[in-house]
């Protein structure tokens, strides 16, 4: 199984393995969950492209938000070629917004679901996450820490 995480938030300011460069809750709330079920990373970066985790990469300030119609189908076009050359029937675990998984439609070769069940906005995913994790959660910033 693979999962295909979307890349978001504050990084870090050297070039890491792509699975380590990411420091956001919500990312590594991500990375929790995919290594639980011992899933290979895979990063859907808004500057490389679909990328392996080990996959060495530099910071960058590039985001899929800002993109227009025309650079958001290109990036997309991207993505596909990537993932057709994935094997037939591998099921891909979607950890990523809405904007990240435009080729999915068209990517029908593969086995694709959301172990969230449906969709859920950033807060909440990250609480499912917590509570399916519990303590075994391999990463520290799953939790708002309380100004002491």
């Amino acid at each position: 199984m693979l999962a295909f995480i979307g890349c978001c938030g504050p990084k870090l300011s050297t070039p890491v393995a792509a699975i380590d460069l990411y420091r956001s809750r919500l990312f590594l709330s991500h990375r929790a969950l995919a290594e639980h079920y011992g899933a290979e990373i895979w990063i859907l970066s808004s500057q490389y492209g679909l990328i392996k985790g080990s996959t060495i990469i530099a910071p960058y300030n590039r985001t899929l938000q800002f993109m227009s119609a025309a650079e958001l189908r290109v990036w997309n076009f991207t993505i596909l070629q990537s993932v057709n050359r994935i094997i037939p029937g591998t099921r891909i675990m979607t950890l990523a917004g809405g904007r990240y998984l435009g080729w999915q439609k068209q990517a029908t070769h593969l086995e694709y679901f959301n172990p969230f069940g449906r969709a859920l906005r950033l807060g909440p995913r990250v609480q499912w996450i917590k509570r399916q994790l519990g303590d075994a959660a391999p990463c520290g910033g799953l939790t708002k820490r309380r100004a002491q």
